[in-house]
């Protein structure tokens, strides 16, 4: 994935964040790839929900966004690294006008033979 796990978590992040329907079973393998353990899991069980991605499909739904920060997590996320993203998500139906919006994320992170990579993805808004 990358040297530093700040920079694993900016890709990562910047290809969780960056979709449109019709890509996402792609998206989902590089997220996978990027990943070992439960973020791996998650990536993969996401990637089988076929119901969810043909109403997305049909909506024409696509997210965008920027990480904002990434920070080692304090107090009771301590462990933890915490990144925000500022997301836009368009579409037609329910998704139609939705605001730009921050999203805050928990992540772990652990070091492979010769990278680092994400262990552990948690959205937490």
């Amino acid at each position: 994935a990358a040297p530093t796990p700040q920079a694993t978590l900016r890709r990562y992040a910047l290809t969780y964040v960056n979709w449109r329907a019709a890509g996402l079973p792609t998206r989902e393998h590089q997220l996978a790839s990027m990943a070992v353990g439960a973020a791996r899991l998650e990536a993969q069980q996401t990637t089988a929900s076929q119901s969810t991605l043909a109403m997305l499909e049909a909506n024409h739904v696509q997210n965008s966004g920027v990480v904002l920060t990434i920070g080692r997590g304090q107090g009771p996320v301590h462990g933890f690294w915490v990144i925000v993203t500022q997301e836009t998500t368009t579409g037609l139906g329910p998704y139609a006008g939705l605001p730009t919006t921050p999203h805050v994320t928990l992540a772990r992170t652990i070091r492979t033979s010769h990278r680092w990579v994400v262990t552990e993805w948690r959205p937490q808004s």
